[in-house]
């Protein structure tokens, strides 16, 4: 502590001083102090000899080798900070207390009582410490909340500069993760030492709340933060690629998009963007809002699509399209109502000559309205003439495996066949072309008519309602399935017992 004055004064000081050597005699009865104090905070030092001492001693104190006082009276009353307490209880006591301590109050405090033959000393010291400031430099002009703005690839270094702090505090930089709710602060996915933050070809995962933490063990550590902002182009995914739906299901699509700055977001469905100026039309939008508490990028965004009630017009491919100043992306969802392709599981030989027990199966989340068959034959008789496409309509019994009996064939002859499955948006695909063989002898009548509950069906030309099968599958939003020109076939017993069994039963009803 530098305090001043004047140069009189020191010498009339040191006069007095000298005679007070003889003026009297005895002992401290407190004991040295070596005092840690912070930065405006109060300290007293204590300095007391006993009361039975012949006459009252001269106590001088100081501060290194400056006088501060002599007895009761300090040398520099201006100085209000600093002041003399005197006697109490059975002992004669100085106390030097020291109010707002600062930095260059620290050092060396003695007690001087001059005895004789020599003086005695009690020496106290005081340690000031001060608690960390920090500054973060440089401060982006581009940002009015101290964002540092950077694009995907450059390089920035970002200072944490120590504006003071004794003893010098120790510097680091943390990466701030999300907030935990059960233990009401963030956690830190990165730690690097040293004052400065460097940023090298920045990429999407280098942004984010980093802070500069300042420790030197005196108070809490100082802190500031700096929040990084990497600016890349869209990626962008949808929550279910793709879906089977049922009539009049309200669905969602969520397009979730990383991208910094946020992006904008165009709906397409088949192609075509889709506008929503009408509250009562068939789609709605939804914006909702960055990332939750389970994704940790904050630059995540979801926008939601709805179809309100899924009819065959709205089945398809719907595009979520995102756009930033730093490029595009898209994703793609596929919304469907077809039943999915039918799969043909039977035995490709038939015991039998005159029938064949198919079993198939497909999949729907609609319930299956029928299915569709076509036959030919391949070799029929011996003939190796590849026979014309013939329609069956195959009633449905549910939605798991399917089976019916084909009547009405050849022995020892070849066929092919192919179904598609029709729920109430309309026909799937059709099943890949099987072939199977017939064997020898006919089926006796007595023999069970086939694995599940599923009537028999006797063959015969049938084709389905040419509007109606077109109608349907337009509406899907599909393309129409290729369903070839069925002609006559080449074998009339393909068809003539059929009309013979209808016509027979006919007549024992009726007769």
């Amino acid at each position: 502590m530098a305090f001043q004055r004047n140069i009189w004064m020191d010498s009339i000081f040191a006069i007095v001083s000298i005679v007070a050597f003889v003026s009297g005699q005895g002992d401290f009865i407190t004991q040295p102090q070596h005092v840690t104090k912070m930065v405006g905070h109060q300290v007293t030092f204590d300095c007391a000899v006993a009361e039975d001492m012949a006459r009252a001693p001269i106590v001088i104190w100081q501060n290194g080798s400056s006088f501060l006082s002599f007895g009761y009276d300090m040398l520099d009353a201006s100085n209000n900070r600093v002041r003399i307490l005197g006697q109490e209880g059975g002992m004669k006591r100085w106390q030097l207390q020291i109010d707002d301590i600062q930095l260059y109050d620290q050092g060396e405090y003695s007690c001087k009582l001059n005895t004789v033959p020599e003086a005695q000393y009690q020496r106290n010291t005081l340690t000031v410490q001060e608690r960390p400031s920090i500054e973060i430099n440089p401060i982006d002009p581009t940002t009015e909340d101290g964002t540092y703005e950077m694009r995907e690839g450059e390089s920035r270094i970002i200072s944490c500069d120590v504006i003071k702090g004794t003893p010098e505090p120790q510097v680091k930089w943390l990466k701030m993760g999300a907030y935990r709710v059960n233990t009401n602060d963030y956690g830190v996915i990165l730690e690097l030492p040293g004052s400065e933050l460097i940023l090298n070809d920045v990429s999407a995962d280098d942004a984010g709340t980093y802070q500069c933490v300042a420790d030197n063990k005196v108070g809490p550590p100082a802190t500031m933060t700096a929040k990084v902002m990497v600016h890349y182009p869209p990626s962008v995914d949808v929550n279910r690629k793709q879906r089977q739906v049922k009539p009049r299901d309200p669905v969602n699509i969520d397009c979730v998009a990383s991208a910094s700055p946020a992006p904008e977001v165009y709906w397409f469905h088949n192609g075509r963007e889709l506008f929503f100026e009408d509250e009562n039309g068939p789609f709605e939008k939804a914006d909702l809002g960055t990332a939750a508490d389970s994704n940790p990028d904050p630059n995540s965004h979801t926008f939601r699509l709805t179809i309100k009630s899924v009819e065959a017009s709205t089945l398809g491919e719907y595009a979520c399209e995102v756009e930033n100043s730093e490029g595009r992306d898209e994703a793609v969802a596929k919304i469907l109502g077809l039943p999915q392709q039918t799969e043909i599981t039977s035995n490709p030989m038939s015991p039998y000559g005159d029938t064949y027990p198919l079993e198939y199966k497909a999949s729907s989340k609609s319930p299956f309205l029928l299915f569709n068959l076509q036959l030919r034959g391949i070799n029929v008789n011996g003939s190796e003439n590849t026979g014309d496409w013939v329609n069956i309509t195959i009633p449905a019994t549910s939605s798991g495996p399917q089976s019916h009996w084909l009547s009405d064939l050849s022995p020892n002859s070849q066929y092919e066949i192919r179904l598609q499955a029709v729920n109430g948006f309309g026909a799937g695909p059709f099943s890949d072309i099987f072939t199977f063989s017939t064997g020898e002898t006919k089926r006796p009548e007595t023999t069970t008519p086939a694995p599940t509950t599923t009537p028999t069906t006797t063959m015969a030309e049938q084709e389905p309602n040419e509007t109606e099968m077109n109608d349907t599958i337009s509406d899907s939003g599909s393309t129409p399935v290729d369903r070839p020109d069925v002609g006559k076939r080449s074998s009339a017993s393909f068809l003539y017992p059929s009309v013979l069994l209808v016509v027979a039963i006919a007549m024992r009803t009726f007769c």
